[in-house]
């Protein structure tokens, strides 16, 4: 999961805050500023994303118009996400991309008996890890197949990712394919934190990633000059 900056309350033309009687008029303002991938899964997805009420509507009215309560949703992770963890206190009980550095809190393996598959971060105490499964469970963000026994989506355009990135990988390390070329795949793919992760050992690409607009929106605030994720809550009791 990639940490996401949605910025402030859009305006309209008049200056004034915008309307949102419908989610779908949030939609366009959350894709230009955090481009079109889900906020929970990190797939890229050219159609067919909509918005996530992160406190339910129904359960929360008047949050339904408010853009603080916003997060692009693609259709798996929707559709998948746990209707019996709802009355659970959002804000402190699950890592949020826009609240947290998540590229601290989760990690995809890529090898081993979890391969592919979304985990909490090794470094994580007992209580941050707990937070991160739940959020994990939440959405299902872990499952391999559907209730039907289908492959999950996700997980798919996941194992496709990590086999294109390593390939990549390997093409730039005997130098036959740039830092630009590898930034222009991974954006069109989407998965951030994938490619972060396995280009970990080369600056100028990690460098071309955090530059990569709006695959990547605060490189200063987020990263430190090493590149490493910091926390976006430093100074609070849960560092995350």
């Amino acid at each position: 999961m990639r940490p996401i900056d949605k910025g402030t309350w859009p305006l309209n033309k008049k200056g004034a805050k915008a309307c949102f009687n419908h989610w779908r008029n949030a939609k366009q303002y959350l894709e230009e500023r955090t481009g079109c991938y889900c906020h929970l899964c990190e797939m890229r997805v050219n159609n067919a994303l909509a918005v996530e009420h992160i406190k339910p509507k129904d359960s929360y009215p008047r949050l339904s118009a408010c853009w603080t309560n916003f997060l692009l949703i693609c259709t798996p992770c929707n559709s998948r996400k746990s209707k019996s963890l709802l009355a659970v206190p959002y804000r402190h009980h699950y890592y949020w991309p826009h609240i947290n550095n998540t590229l601290l809190t989760f990690h995809t393996p890529l090898a081993g008996d979890n391969a592919m598959v979304v985990n909490a971060h090794p470094s994580l105490s007992p209580s941050q890890k707990q937070k991160a499964d739940a959020t994990i469970k939440l959405y299902a963000l872990d499952k391999t197949t559907t209730v039907t026994g289908d492959s999950d989506r996700r997980y798919l355009e996941r194992q496709l990712t990590i086999s294109m990135a390593l390939e990549r990988l390997e093409e730039y390390a005997d130098n036959r394919a740039t830092a630009a070329a590898i930034v222009d795949l991974a954006v069109s793919r989407g998965f951030f934190s994938l490619w972060m992760a396995i280009f970990s050992d080369y600056r100028e690409v990690v460098e071309a990633l955090l530059d990569a607009r709006p695959f990547c929106q605060n490189r200063t605030a987020w990263f430190s000059a090493a590149l490493a994720p910091l926390p976006r809550n430093q100074g609070q009791a849960d560092p995350l």
